[in-house]
């Protein structure tokens, strides 16, 4: 099953270069070839997150290859990059100052802007207006995150990674401008990375956001730790596809190895054990699960305004 999905999404996105290299109106391109060229990335970076945690293939050599394939191939991120932030970020799940997915955009508590500059905190301020906007930013920020990280850090394999993205990325780019000249290119280009940052934002922001965030230091055991601070996300057969089996974020994070397949099953028994226990299980449809989001940014965002007019905060 996985490699059937490795290879519709394979093909679905050669198509998507393969039209976007045939001259024409520009119309089409940025109507329907830049959501399915959307589609196609989103869809195999599902599967380069499975094969980073050897879902698919079980051999550290062999996840390693799949991995530099879908992710500095196909996603144009660097698997050195991505790796590193994502086992940080289960190892310290929303703990602050500990998981990377906690840095830089968005605040969740006033005391993480201790320091920063005033314009961070006006920023933080509005935090929830801007949700969208930053999120649509999400693609760009990470393919250019991982660059730096390649040049910088020099990974193991770095000439490898350096390369695959130089060339992933001049494709792309070389293609669009071909077909579409260089306004076309940039509409389309801006477009396409937008919508797959809104895509990203649309399943990741689900999984911890709006739920507790725990303090620096924090060493909760499981399986308290995941189900304090994780939420999964009602979905039928389509949102399971959609998501890429991240809905089932709880199960995932208590087996990361857990192939996609099973974690619908995974989530039955432990919800059901959840519930003999006495125990609070975090599962809401997807609106639910996005109003709670933008009610935590906003919350956090409103207590940084008071926190700065305190008469000790930093001007």
């Amino acid at each position: 099953m996985v490699w059937a999905r490795f290879f519709v999404h394979l093909a679905l996105l050669a198509a998507s270069l393969a039209w976007l290299s045939l001259a024409g109106s520009l119309a089409p391109q940025l109507l329907f070839n830049a959501a399915l060229l959307s589609l196609a990335i989103v869809q195999l970076g599902f599967l380069a997150h499975d094969a980073s945690h050897r879902q698919i293939v079980r051999s550290a050599r062999g996840s390693r290859r799949l991995g530099f394939l879908l992710w500095n191939v196909l996603c144009g991120i660097s698997v050195s990059w991505w790796e590193d932030k994502h086992r940080r970020h289960h190892r310290h799940p929303h703990v602050l100052e500990a998981d990377p997915d906690l840095y830089d955009v968005f605040v969740f508590l006033p005391a993480a802007l201790a320091g920063r500059p005033a314009w961070r905190r006006r920023v933080a301020r509005w935090q929830a207006w801007l949700f969208l906007p930053l999120v649509a930013c999400t693609a760009a920020y990470f393919q250019g995150l991982s660059l730096l990280h390649v040049v910088r850090a020099r990974p193991r394999g770095w000439v490898a990674e350096l390369s695959a993205l130089v060339l992933r990325h001049g494709v792309l780019f070389g293609l669009a401008l071909h077909a579409l000249g260089p306004t076309g290119a940039a509409a389309f280009l801006l477009l396409h990375h937008g919508l797959t940052g809104l895509y990203l934002g649309g399943v990741f922001a689900c999984n911890h956001y709006g739920l507790p965030v725990l303090p620096p230091g924090t060493d909760l055991r499981e399986p308290e730790r995941t189900l304090a601070v994780t939420r999964n996300v009602r979905t039928g057969r389509v949102g399971d596809y959609l998501f890429g089996g991240l809905n089932y974020q709880i199960e995932h994070h208590l087996q990361p190895a857990l192939p996609q397949h099973a974690l619908r099953a995974a989530a039955a028994r432990t919800r059901a054990w959840c519930r003999a226990e006495g125990r609070t299980y975090h599962e809401t449809g997807w609106w639910d699960a996005m109003r709670a989001v933008f009610a935590g940014l906003h919350a956090a965002g409103q207590g940084t305004a008071l926190e700065a007019r305190r008469p000790h905060a930093a001007p």
